[in-house]
């Protein structure tokens, strides 16, 4: 492959690639949240069934968006391979035109 045809393909596979990554730091932000948003409930003013509720609920929206985290990573890291061939190929190439 010519040089032009690895950049072509690492920009490829980067671009299928970043969306993912960024929705998944996207949902760790909020997952760290989740757990702050159920301490301060349970500090104000103590806990009835109204807040117990609502401490539920935040505890299954942090279960969910741990799963589609996991699933979004999982899917990240089967395509991290071709990336990173795609990487090595196109610097290897930069370094033998240097060479030359």
């Amino acid at each position: 492959m010519t040089e032009k045809e690895l950049r072509k393909e690492y920009n490829r596979v980067w671009k299928e690639l970043r969306p993912r990554q960024h929705l998944a730091w996207l949902i760790c932000y909020v997952e760290a949240w989740v757990p702050v948003f159920v301490v301060l409930i349970q500090l104000i003013g103590g806990v009835n069934d109204e807040k117990m509720t609502i401490i539920i609920i935040c505890i299954v929206i942090f279960a969910i968006l741990e799963l589609i985290s996991t699933v979004i990573m999982v899917a990240h890291m089967r395509e991290w391979p071709k990336y990173l061939e795609a990487n090595k190929e196109r610097l290897q190439s930069s370094e033998e035109s240097k060479k030359v």
